[in-house]
């Protein structure tokens, strides 16, 4: 990658995370976010994590928005996840606990309840 690419894929991932982090401050039905922001944040909940760190990740960021025993509703993307879905998802590890307040994502469950 060039230096631009690179700048404007980090400017990409800085975009999506502050997007998700509004979409869960006003409590936006998971029905009503872009798909590129559901695809993102359901590849970062995934616990098929290529390393021992990334799990790691996973269940930080799970615990962090969903409480230790809250219920991650089904996110399953419409479509097959891209590269830049992956690399928005690990920025989204990294960072949007920092981001939110903790359990940020607890009326998910509860819609996803009923």
């Amino acid at each position: 990658m060039t230096r631009d690419e690179v700048e404007r894929a980090i400017l990409d991932e800085e975009a999506m995370l502050e997007e998700i982090a509004r979409l869960l401050e006003h409590q936006t039905p998971l029905a009503a976010w872009p798909e590129p922001a559901r695809t993102a944040l359901a590849c970062a909940l995934a616990d098929d994590a290529s390393s021992r760190a990334e799990g790691w990740k996973v269940t930080a960021l799970r615990r962090h928005l969903f409480g230790a025993a809250g219920t991650i509703p089904a996110m399953d993307p419409r479509q097959a996840a891209t590269d830049l879905d992956l690399r928005r998802a690990d920025r989204l590890r990294s960072d949007l606990p920092a981001r939110v307040r903790f359990r940020a994502a607890m009326f998910l469950g509860d819609l996803a309840r009923g």
